[in-house]
């Protein structure tokens, strides 16, 4: 929910950080990106979370 509002609320060209531990995120922000049509710019293990760049591009 609170991706679905940064992602609503940012501009074209814009990216977005999010930092997660929960292990859902690592198939759900993916999904997330390819059926909203934003590009997902990196996915980084940093043991104790995980860090999602995306790119606001459509």
């Amino acid at each position: 929910m609170l991706l679905h509002k940064a992602v609503e609320d940012a501009d074209i060209g814009e990216q977005i950080k999010l930092f997660t531990t929960d292990p859902a995120a690592l198939r759900d922000v993916p999904k997330f990106c390819r059926f909203l049509g934003f590009h997902l710019a990196s996915q980084i293990n940093r043991g104790d979370h995980t860090e999602f760049v995306i790119r606001i591009d459509a």
